[in-house]
């Protein structure tokens, strides 16, 4: 086991950090031995007594369970879990002997494509095929090839084609980044690849990374990977808490702030101007590199987002990270970082060093797709079609939900953040009531870096037909019920 307490942070905390991801994400598997309370707590020269309110608290959470008299086990949680295997002709056991860097990836060990094709997925924040131009996007597409088709045959240049990145920056004026220029910009292969560069670049294993929670899971896989002390700033009504975030720059002096501040993923929570004054004059006075993660400006209310953090930057603290994929399709995976001085260039290191350049035929379809106005004209469709699914959801809920569900009405975009009472697990309600009926959305545990809050989840409309939105809430709150009944019925026995 290799686990190396840090004596000056929580060692509980560490503890049961350590066992909850090798749980979640499938490195402990269903029903394996935990080590015994005397064993780790030799291993990790700390009190029994520490490992004791360790395990307890895991137990509470529903990850492992005490037998007496036989030990501590990885708890099941139903078949639907099992990783299917071979048909057991092979043996991989050897490869337990073989170390890995991975800290944590739990958002790609719950998504099942497989789980998301039938019934009603409100997992992904994803729009429906149907919803993109398709048709035009091919046009595009046999268009970028006519024209030049010895783009099939050549690379892409490390930081980006650059008519490419020309086209980006001119779209990002328009978003009030008056002062970007091709230059500044790296195309990646998605705004995941984008953040895990910048991850890689910059975070090392005793840097504090600061983040916005909830918050996107992918960020999350980002930067635990690093192996850093990843601390949370909880969001309020228009953004992060100002008061932990300046008390914890302070202290901590953190290499990182993390946050969307135009429509958080998961709750929707857009973050003030104000709010985002105060954020980028913190991370100015205390040298702190701030990441703005912008998936979906363009699908903000009618009433328009606040400047970007970026367009209020004046000295580099700000690395921009856009994604086009909620705009125009996932399959184009093209994304870009907009970075000033030499951050841009040992980002584009990192680049380099991570695939040599993001292929060259989707970027100049991106060019085409935004230069011909097709984006605009998307995004302007998207931004109706999400409102309109949002609307319909929150009616909905208003006539079908228990008293004792509670949500947030999102400024925005495609997905609302459900909380359930406090004695349920999202992750139960998922697996035993939801999954069974053919209903999917996404377990808020994993949205939180840290302690998780296991009776949340998001819950994303986007990928239904407009039709259908409001039997899905319909469905899940018929559920819900089912599931607090029985609950409830448990708890008296």
């Amino acid at each position: 086991m290799t686990f190396v307490l840090d004596k000056k942070q929580g060692v509980q905390k560490q503890i049961m950090a350590y066992f909850r991801e090798k749980i979640l994400t499938g490195a402990l598997e269903q029903g394996e031995r935990l080590p015994t309370v005397r064993t780790l707590a030799g291993h990790l020269s700390v009190s029994p007594l520490t490992v004791t309110r360790a395990y307890k608290k895991l137990e509470v959470e529903g990850l492992i369970k005490t037998v007496q008299g036989s030990g501590t086990f990885v708890k099941s949680r139903g078949e639907s879990e099992q990783i299917s295997h071979d048909d057991g002709l092979e043996n991989f056991d050897w490869m337990l002997s073989v170390g890995d860097n991975l800290r944590r990836t739990q958002f790609a060990s719950e998504f099942s494509v497989e789980s998301l094709s039938k019934g009603y997925n409100m997992f992904t924040s994803l729009f429906r095929g149907e919803d993109y131009p398709y048709e035009r996007i091919s046009e595009l597409l046999q268009k970028v090839v006519r024209e030049d088709h010895e783009l099939l045959f050549r690379y892409s240049p490390v930081n980006g084609d650059h008519l490419t990145r020309k086209t980006i920056a001119s779209y990002l004026r328009e978003k009030g980044l008056i002062k970007v220029k091709a230059g500044d910009i790296i195309v990646t292969s998605g705004s995941q690849q984008a953040l895990n560069i910048i991850a890689r670049t910059f975070v090392s294993a005793n840097d504090v990374v600061l983040m916005e929670t909830p918050t996107f899971p992918g960020a999350i896989d980002s930067f635990q990977n690093q192996g850093c002390d990843i601390r949370s700033i909880p969001l309020e009504k228009e953004g992060m808490n100002i008061e932990i975030l300046e008390g914890m720059v302070k202290k901590l002096k953190p290499k990182l702030i993390y946050l969307t501040p135009n429509l958080n993923n998961p709750t929707g929570i857009l973050t003030s101007i104000e709010k985002r004054r105060m954020i980028l004059d913190i991370a100015r006075k205390n040298n702190t590199i701030i990441i703005e993660d912008d998936p979906w400006c363009e699908l903000v209310s009618q009433s328009g987002a606040p400047a970007l953090l970026k367009a209020l930057d004046t000295d580099g603290h700000v690395i921009f990270v856009k994604g086009f994929s909620k705009l125009i399709g996932p399959g184009f995976r093209v994304g870009a970082i907009y970075a000033q001085g030499t951050i841009l260039n040992r980002l584009t290191t990192a680049k380099a060093n991570a695939d040599l350049g993001s292929p060259l035929l989707t970027q100049r379809l991106l060019a085409e797709v935004i230069s011909s106005g097709l984006l605009r004209e998307t995004a302007a469709k998207l931004q109706k079609v999400s409102q309109e699914r949002l609307d319909i959801a929150e009616r909905a809920l208003r006539k079908h939900a228990p008293e004792y569900l509670k949500w947030i009405r999102p400024d925005g975009g495609m997905n609302l953040w459900f909380i359930l009472p406090r004695h349920l697990n999202a992750d139960v309600f998922l697996k035993t009531y939801c999954h069974p009926n053919n209903l999917s959305f996404l377990s808020g545990r994993l949205c939180y870096p840290n302690e998780p809050e296991y009776n949340t989840c998001r819950v994303s409309d986007s990928a239904l037909k407009t039709s259908e939105v409001e039997s899905a809430i319909r469905l899940f709150c018929d559920l819900l019920r089912s599931y607090c009944k029985d609950d409830e019925g448990d708890q008296k026995k």
